[in-house]
């Protein structure tokens, strides 16, 4: 296991808009695609991946650990809900918890020989973990006794993303079969399956109140659907490119997406009116997330960068 530390680089001060989002700060560590960012609950770290996993101090924009405990590459990484781990998964078909503080490993679950995992997703509570495959089904751990408590079967190619909502009841997942499923993680079969996606599925979230669920692909369209009804109520336009990621502020006011085209839009999303592009990466914009507190936007890159966007007054 190795541990490495590095600084961050912070650029200059822009000029911008009243309202907009500007960048504050760049991280730099990495040395290939940062494929997944998520804050901590707390609001102080950062963490993220490629093949390894960095910790980062959000206040500072310094590098606290790496870790390179995996024998593959990591897709997703994410806080365990009382921010104590660290917690990723693998092309290795490994799932990993990291102590927080040593950067020691934990915990492991998997090794199941036949799942590479491309996404995780906590239960509010912290009961459950799911986790997207490749082998086209959704494994929900039970992370007390550490062992499987149901297998979600029902996509017929692979998984790669799975979001719980706000209240831990129902737990949404995107595929690369085109469609979007609702599940109750006590079945054995979807609530809803969305379809209106004409390609790849690659990212879903919920709004904070639960009501709506968002969707992104390969069709460069953001979908929104009600998830009391499984209808579609919105189609967002304007990417160019594949999605890769989306994001809704804790206030459930904007969303952000981003993609292949390199840029971020960010929606209003009482009218779903594109408010702001932003564009500062310089390859496909991978993963977006923003902090608890709404303050700041995180993007990580194919470019190797990760970016803080705060919002000008």
């Amino acid at each position: 296991m190795l541990f490495t530390i590095s600084c961050s680089t912070t650029p200059p001060h822009q000029n911008i808009g009243v309202g907009a989002w500007h960048e504050v700060k760049v991280l730099t560590g990495h040395n290939r695609c940062v494929n997944s960012i998520n804050f901590s609950h707390n609001g102080k770290f950062l963490a993220s991946s490629c093949y390894s996993i960095k910790l980062w101090d959000v206040a500072t924009g310094k590098e606290i650990w790496t870790i390179t405990g995996h024998q593959g590459y990591i897709p997703f990484v994410l806080f365990s809900p009382d921010d104590k781990y660290v917690v990723s998964g693998s092309s290795d078909k490994t799932i990993r918890f990291w102590n927080v503080v040593t950067g020691e490993e934990a915990k492991l679950l998997g090794d199941r020989n036949d799942d590479k995992i491309w996404s995780l997703a906590f239960s509010p509570d912290g009961q459950f973990l799911a986790a997207a495959t490749d082998n086209k089904s959704i494994i929900i751990w039970d992370t007390e006794t550490n062992k499987e408590f149901n297998v979600l079967l029902g996509h017929t190619d692979e998984v790669y993303s799975v979001a719980f909502n706000p209240s831990g009841t129902l737990l949404a997942s995107a595929s690369i079969d085109h469609t979007v499923k609702i599940w109750d993680i006590y079945q054995s079969s979807p609530t809803y399956t969305l379809l209106g996606h004409t390609k790849e599925v690659s990212f879903v979230t919920f709004s904070p109140d639960g009501k709506y669920l968002a969707s992104g692909g390969y069709d460069k369209l953001v979908k929104i659907w009600d998830v009391d009804t499984g209808k579609e109520v919105k189609t967002l336009y304007g990417h160019t490119d594949k999605l890769c990621g989306i994001a809704y502020t804790p206030d459930g006011k904007y969303l952000a997406s981003s993609g292949w085209d390199k840029m971020i839009k960010i929606w209003d999303t009482a009218t779903w009116e594109e408010i702001q592009t932003i564009r500062g990466h310089t390859e496909k914009a991978c993963f977006i997330v923003f902090s608890p507190d709404g303050q700041l936007l995180a993007s990580g890159s194919r470019d190797t960068l990760i970016k803080f966007w705060a919002r000008g007054k």
